[in-house]
């Protein structure tokens, strides 16, 4: 099994005879270097108790209550779809709040299922921040750009200046976009004009577009 160093892995449990394996592939995942949690069905543990699992991953197994009334705890089911949507992306706490009620999931549900996902470092907007600090920086979005995505992600304000100091120097980032998609100087003042804009919109300050174009013009004449 390839190497799960810093994973985090949500382990669900049904009912069914080969149930008992799955004891094997959460100790499999544990020597592999994930963190295991494990969710079960009430039907799962006819075929291996929940401590077994709580042994193998030192973390208490969640089991599904379902009673002959069908009145049931339906966390396990926010549980699921929350683990589910964070498995396919990368989300803010925000976003997946937003995600699980569009899904139907109740308030209460809700925060118990993030609230769990944060306890078990499934979710956590610190590193969320970081993350899309790298990818602005891929993208060449500036500090102003940034913080609109800080904020359409919903992510805590608290959080944005540690995550803004991880993006490059501004001018540096401006450099690079110049290099990488810009072929030629613009020959004038329109051309400026719009080059100018093109990286504002891009959440680039004004200050800093025109100190990186006057500086880049003559660099640009001294390209081979």
């Amino acid at each position: 099994m390839e190497k799960l160093s810093g994973k985090c892995v949500l382990l669900g449990v049904t009912g069914g005879i080969a149930a008992y394996k799955m004891a094997s592939v959460a100790s499999g995942l544990r020597k592999a270097g994930a963190d295991v949690h494990v969710i079960m069905t009430e039907n799962a543990t006819q075929f291996i108790t929940p401590l077994t699992f709580e042994t193998l991953t030192n973390h208490r197994c969640v089991v599904d209550t379902f009673a002959r009334d069908f009145q049931y705890d339906v966390h396990h089911i926010s549980l699921a779809k929350a683990a589910d949507l964070i498995n396919r992306r990368a989300m803010s706490r925000s976003d997946l709040e937003k995600k699980l009620r569009e899904k139907g999931a109740g308030e209460g549900d809700i925060r118990y299922a993030a609230e769990w996902l944060e306890a078990i470092g499934a979710l956590n907007d610190q590193d969320f921040a970081a993350m899309l600090a790298r990818s602005c920086a891929q993208r060449f979005y500036g500090p102003a750009r940034f913080r609109e995505e800080l904020r359409r992600h919903g992510v805590d304000r608290a959080l944005w200046e540690e995550a803004e100091e991880l993006l490059p120097p501004e001018e540096e980032l401006i450099e690079s976009y110049l290099r990488a998609k810009v072929r030629t100087p613009p020959t004038d003042d329109r051309e400026r004009k719009r080059l100018s804009d093109s990286l504002a919109r891009r959440g680039f300050s004004w200050p800093a577009v025109r100190t990186v174009l006057r500086r880049f013009g003559a660099d640009w004449a001294d390209d081979p």
